[in-house]
């Protein structure tokens, strides 16, 4: 599945984001194995 261009309004708003004084980046195996990347437990 190819993954779309992001558009400058994007690019913008993710640049706006990490000049600001703070920000938060929510990860872990949920969010990787909700877009495909297996676990390492699974089989």
């Amino acid at each position: 599945m190819p993954i779309p261009e992001p558009t400058p309004a994007q690019v913008e708003a993710v640049a706006s984001a990490l000049r600001g004084r703070r920000w938060v980046a929510l990860t872990g195996a949920g969010l990787s194995t909700d877009s495909g990347i297996p676990d390492y437990r699974g089989p």
